[in-house]
Formats: structure tokens, sequence, C-alpha cells
């Protein structure tokens, strides 16, 4: 590819402008999406006294819809204003479908947050003695349709959407030697640190920007981001940040440009806030912007366990688990609810830490799908990990930092000794990277024998410079997140609308003649309808569509994303849970998903 010249201050002021014109176009569409819901609360609550469900539903598909269509015109636009600079291949529509998760998400937490701010207003006005009339008129004022608010959410959801999309489209460049630079602007508003990140040299597109990061207490972090808006960074990085990535050549002229000229202000006295930045943040993470492990604040191991401990406590109070609790039989009751296995006072501060961030994802999980949440921490002396029935069980021997993982096992970190190839083939197949559904004959030497070995980026076999501090903190939390999902899905296959129903068994007991009498009687068991559900949809998935895949695509599966997901139904349904949720598309059933739509996701409350 010819060499240009790149203005890199033209290049973000470029950026600015177009960031400027998205944010403001989005603004005015959730401003009147907003001003349209507020009218409608006001009608329902002054006739009906109750916001019900359905008015969050129809909230929620409008702002889907809303998102949806600014994602879009932000990708559309950013592919432009690229192909001014040179030329990039055709736009895959596959970019815009691996941002739909985070659209999901974000749309999630408006709804949910916009519920909290209208149910916080009705009940304030009835503390104030409020009749329905004036509660109407009060939640009319509620913040939670404010402009103000319509241009917060328009800000944050267009700057993190441009951000990725110029990443997307920068891998598309046909660079020979691709490279990117920090840019942000050079103004009084610019957090102190970003503007120390222009000073420093471009690096690889593949490699992350090492930012560091002032904490609480005036301390300093590492946070590592793949570009500038990189959730990763955690809030302190991402909210209200104006920094964007210019991406280029190793060749190209790239200069420095002169700055916007502006009219000379009045002196003022500066303002110096210190940066805070409160502990609730610390370690953020969420389902659509999971943490890394590189990116981790190592936390106290004892405040922690109290943490957990506490949380549990809380968990285990549920009303949903007494169902399992009063089964007769006794099968389905596990000693370790509300409990926290004295093992964990074994962990590392960062094993400590890597589990606080997988329960807090758990929990989100809980919340979305409408089941209780994680009731205990147990121990585990056969498997990695079990789960039951709300009791998450750990097998210390593989939870460390990465050590035990089925990566490092062929890579001796204490003397950075990288394996041959030759050995790597014959006992881990790097191939089986290459898995995808539907396409890959199914076999133990073509498939992972589970979903988890498909955080392995295939790349770091073959480059031995990748494998360092930072992959194997990646890899293993990211290990540890595959596996905690595989076993929330046995969770949630258990408690997913759970019901109670009676049955007949028979008791034995002896006479006082010493005989024995039989007596029937009803008692009333969970009623745990998705189990059966399943064994009945993959039964029949097995036997037909299975059976025609096999025979027509050279023994290829479109149900099995692992070797392990074959076992049985619920191993199905747990690995094909974890491989969704970890964004693993290519290995996930189509069928699974319509299951879990048509099962699950539809019947949501």
């Amino acid at each position: 590819m010819a060499k240009i010249k790149i203005d890199r201050r033209k290049y973000y002021r470029e950026s600015l402008r177009l960031y400027a014109k998205l944010s403001g176009n989005f603004t005015r569409t959730l401003d009147k999406l907003f001003i349209s819901q507020k009218k409608l609360a006001v009608r329902r609550y002054a006739k009906y006294e109750i916001i019900g469900d359905s008015f969050y539903f129809g909230l929620a598909t409008k702002l889907h819809k809303a998102f949806d269509k600014n994602a879009k015109q932000v990708f559309e636009n950013s592919k432009q204003m690229t192909q001014r600079m040179r030329e990039i291949k055709a736009t895959d529509k596959e970019d815009l479908e691996l941002y739909n998760p985070v659209i999901a998400e974000n749309v999630t937490q408006v709804t949910q947050t916009t519920k909290i701010m209208i149910e916080r207003s009705i009940v304030s006005s009835l503390n104030d003695g409020l009749g329905t009339e004036d509660t109407a008129k009060r939640l009319a004022e509620s913040s939670a349709f404010s402009r103000q608010r319509s241009r917060v959410i328009a800000r944050t959801e267009t700057h993190q959407a441009m951000n990725y999309a110029n990443n997307t489209i920068a891998k598309r460049m046909n660079l020979k030697k691709p490279v990117k630079k920090w840019a942000s602007a050079l103004d009084e508003r610019t957090r102190g640190w970003h503007r120390d990140m222009n000073s420093k040299p471009a690096i690889g597109i593949d490699e992350m920007f090492m930012v560091l990061t002032p904490t609480a207490g005036g301390a300093i972090t590492e946070r590592f981001m793949s570009y500038t808006g990189d959730p990763a960074g955690g809030a302190s990085n991402v909210i209200q940040c104006r920094c964007f990535t210019l991406y280029y050549d190793q060749d190209d002229d790239v200069i420095e440009g002169a700055t916007t000229a502006k009219k000379p202000r009045k002196p003022r006295k500066p303002k110096v806030k210190p940066v805070v930045i409160s502990p609730a943040k610390i370690n953020e993470t969420s389902l659509a912007k999971p943490i890394q492990g590189s990116a981790l604040q190592i936390e106290s191991g004892a405040k922690v366990r109290k943490e957990l401990k506490e949380r549990i406590e809380k968990n285990n109070a549920d009303p949903r688990y007494k169902i399992f609790r009063d089964d007769p039989q006794g099968r389905k009751v596990n000693k370790g609810s509300g409990k926290v296995t004295l093992t964990l006072s074994k962990y590392t501060d960062r094993e400590l830490t890597e589990l606080k961030i997988v329960m807090n994802e758990l929990d989100e999980l809980s919340d979305f799908y409408k089941i209780p949440k994680i009731s205990g921490l147990g121990g585990e002396s056969n498997y990695t990990a079990s789960m039951g029935y709300g009791v998450l069980n750990i097998n210390k021997k593989y939870y460390d930092a990465g050590k035990q993982s089925g990566f490092t096992k062929y890579w001796n970190p204490k003397e950075n000794q990288f394996v041959s190839k030759d050995w790597l083939n014959k006992h881990k197949n790097v191939k089986l990277a290459d898995y995808k559904i539907g396409q890959t004959p199914y076999s133990k030497a073509t498939v992972f024998h589970g979903v988890n070995d498909y955080t392995v980026n295939k790349k770091i076999f073959s480059n031995p410079s990748l494998i360092n501090e930072k992959a194997i903190q990646d890899l293993s939390l990211a290990q540890k997140r595959a596996v905690a999902y595989h076993e929330f899905a046995h969770h949630l296959h258990n408690s997913f609308k759970a019901g109670t129903k009676k049955i007949s068994r028979t008791r034995f007991s002896r006479t006082p003649t010493g005989g024995v009498e039989r007596n029937l009687e009803e008692i009333v068991v969970p009623d745990m309808q998705l189990r059966g559900k399943l064994r009945k949809e993959l039964t029949e998935l097995r036997r037909t569509v299975e059976l025609e895949s096999r025979r027509e695509n050279n023994g290829a599966s479109v149900l099995f994303p692992s070797y392990y997901s074959s076992t049985n139904e619920f191993e199905w349904f747990a690995e094909n849970f974890s491989a969704y949720h970890m964004g693993f598309k290519d290995v996930t059933s189509p069928y699974f998903v319509k299951f879990l739509k048509k099962e699950v996701l539809s019947k949501i409350d």
C-alpha cells in the first residue's frame, strides 16, 4: 500500500467533529423517545396507579431499535472517514453483529436504571402523602426522562461504538506494518495521564496501550487497553473520555500538525480536583464488558473473603430456595448452602480477586435470568468445579493464577521455555482452535474437550513472544470465567421457573408382629421443568438435524461445541451456554440458541 502523509491533530479534530455530530443526533432521538415514554408512564400511573412490566418491555424494545440504528450510523460514518485516508476492505457485517451483545447489555442497563428512578419517584411521593394525581405530576418531572440524561447516554454509547468501529475497521486496512497511536485533546479538561499518552511511541495494532492510571489513595496502576475507550481501562479511563486512536502504516509520514487557535481568555484561578475513584468502581466488570485478568487491581484477600461470606449469607436467604430445602426426599438439600469453604483461606489475593469478579458476573446472570443467586461456595476434589443446587464447588488445585491451566502445562514460566511445535502437535493439536460448529468434522481429534480451551488465543502457539505475564493473567481469569458460566448453566436448568409437584411413593415399615407393611403416600417435590424439556429437545435433535448434518457435512456436528458437551443433555446445555456468553460464536450451536430463546428468554418475567 502506498505511503501517505497524516496530520495527527487534524485526524483528531475530524474524529471529534464526527463524534459531536453523531452524539448530537442520537441525543435528539433519545430526547424524543423519553418524552413520549414519560407521557405514557404518567397516563398509566394516573389510570392504574402502577407502572407495569409491559411499559419497561416496550421501553427496552424502542431503546434497542434506537441504539441499533445509532450503531449502524457510527460504523458507516467511521468507515467513510477512514476511506478518505486510504482504501479498506468491504465492511464485514459480522463487525456489527459482534457489537449486538454490547447494545443489548447497554439497553438492559438503561432500562433497569429507568425503572429504579421511576420507582424511587413513586415511593418518595407516597411517603410524602401525595395522591395519585400529584404523584403522576412528580413522575413527569423525574430525571429518568431528562434531556441531560439523554445527552449522557448518547455520548457514552456513541463514543463506545465509534472507538469499537475504528478498531475493527483498522484491521481491514490491509497495511503492511499496521501500528496505532493514542490521540487526545490538549486542553485543560483532558486527563493528565491521557495527555501523557500522546508522547508515547506507536505500538503494533494487536498490542495493548499501557495506561498508568491514578487510583484512590494516590497510587498508580497499569491498565491495558486495546484502543481508546476500551472498557478494559475501567471507568477512570472511559467515562467522559474524548480520546481517539490513530491507525496507520509504520512507513507513513505522520506529522504532529497544529492545534486549533483559540481566542485568549482572561486568566482565572485554576481548580485542582483530586482524582477520586469510588471503591465500587474498582475492577468494574459486566457480561458485556468483562474485565481482563491483566487489568485487575488486586484486592485484600481477607476483605474479599469477608465480602463473599456476607454475600453468600444474603443470597442463601432467598425464599425461592425453599422448594429444594423442603424436599422430603432429601436429595436436593445441599449442606453447603449459606457457607463459604475454609479452603478460601489458602487462596492468594489474586485468586480471591478473580473469584470476586466471577461472582459479580454470576450475580448479573442471576438477575438477568430471574433465578436465585449463588447460595454457597464449597470445595471440590474430583472435578475442576461442580454445581449443587445453588452451591458452586471449586477445586483449589485448578484455581490458581493460571499455572494449572490447559495452556501453561505446555510452557515453563520459570525458564521461559517454549516447547517445540512437534511436541505440541503430538500432545495438543493446535488446529482444534479452528473448530467451527456445522463445518468441522466432529471427533476427539478435531474438537477441544471443553469450551474453556477456546479462551487460548491461537496466535500464542506459534509466537512465543506473546507468552508473558499479561497473557497468563488474562488466560487465568478467562478460563475461570468460562468454567463458572458452565456451572451456572446447571443452576439455571435446575432453578428456572422451578415449582413443585406431587408424586406418589411407597414407604415400608415394620408391623408389631414383625412383618412388613407397605403404604402409598403423596409427597411434594421440586418440579424442574426445564430439565425435562432439555432431555426431550436433545433426544429429538440427535435423531434429526444431527444425523442429517453428520451424513451430509462430512461428519460435522450442529449441536456440540466441545467433546464434553455430547455427554448428556445437561452438559450440552452448559457447554453451549458458556460458549454463548463467552462470545464464542463459531462454536455455539444454533439449535441451542433457538432452545434458549424459546424456553428461557421468552419466558423471563
